[in-house]
């Protein structure tokens, strides 16, 4: 499994560049007379946390259950990774990454993303850095 660092950087890095790459692409005159849109959602839910001792939680699994409830009420078309999927929707580096590129080809202009990270984060030693 994937340290939470690693998880956490490779996710603000993903933020980083789709946030970048849509305000560079997407003038605001556009956005002011742009359609309504499809709402999305990427909820990743984080409670387990193997490598560091009495440090799971409980909190993140139930921020995303609400966040997916609300979402919902907006007809949106929501992707949750927690520990409570299968392998594809796990909260790993891999998937979380998989997860934004799908996301870059489906929005348009009008369309609105809503991403929640719920967990915590540690600094722990990386001894395989890529």
């Amino acid at each position: 499994m994937h340290s939470v660092t690693r998880r956490l950087k490779a996710l603000f890095a993903l933020v980083a560049i789709f946030v970048g790459v849509g305000l560079q692409s997407y003038p605001v005159q556009a956005q002011e007379s742009a359609k309504q849109g499809q709402v999305y959602g990427l909820l990743v839910g984080v409670t387990k946390y193997p490598e560091l001792k009495n440090s799971d939680l409980r909190g993140p699994a139930r921020d995303v259950i609400l966040m997916e409830d609300t979402l919902k009420r907006f007809d949106a078309k929501v992707t949750t990774l927690s520990e409570a999927g299968d392998e594809l929707h796990l909260p790993t580096s891999k998937n979380i990454e998989r997860e934004f590129k799908r996301l870059a080809t489906l929005v348009e202009p009008g369309d609105q993303v809503a991403i929640l990270l719920a967990g915590h984060g540690s600094q722990n030693a990386n001894d395989n850095p890529e």
